[in-house]
């Protein structure tokens, strides 16, 4: 699927959908909230670049593939709680505006915040690396 530079005005629904093929959202702008709750991604997911303005809602995602959110912008709440990345998950030089939650979330491959802006909470709680997962935090800043 391919909504590369999409462009979503209202609310936008994903919530429960399964991605068989990669998935790309690269510099997608979500304005309203965008809800990809319980969503399956079997081939990873693009989302390089993108911009969401809204709440955006990832909880009890899978991804069983690579999750690419690098240059990513969040101007509101982001919620990746109690989701699995199967494989990577790229974050680098992301911005996080609002509070982030990773909570109860499990990760099994490397997860990449190099250079990301956390500006507001961030809930890392009950989460766990298993396998070869491992956070890479250089050059992160905390506001």
């Amino acid at each position: 699927m391919n909504f590369a530079e999409a462009k979503f005005g209202e609310d936008a629904r994903f919530s429960e959908s399964n991605f068989l093929a990669q998935t790309n959202f690269s510099q997608a702008q979500f304005q309203g909230v965008a809800n990809f709750t319980e969503a399956i991604y079997e081939k990873g997911a693009n989302f390089k670049q993108a911009h969401f303005s809204g709440i955006a809602n990832w909880v009890r995602s899978h991804w069983l593939a690579d999750a690419d959110f690098a240059s990513v912008s969040w101007g509101n709440r982001v919620f990746f709680s109690k989701s699995r990345f199967s494989q990577s998950l790229l974050l680098s030089s992301a911005t996080f505006e609002r509070t982030v939650a990773f909570r109860k979330t499990r990760f099994y491959a490397p997860i990449d915040f190099q250079s990301v802006n956390l500006l507001g909470q961030v809930d890392f709680s009950n989460t766990a690396c298993l396998q070869d997962a491992f956070l890479n935090v250089a050059g992160v800043a905390f506001d």
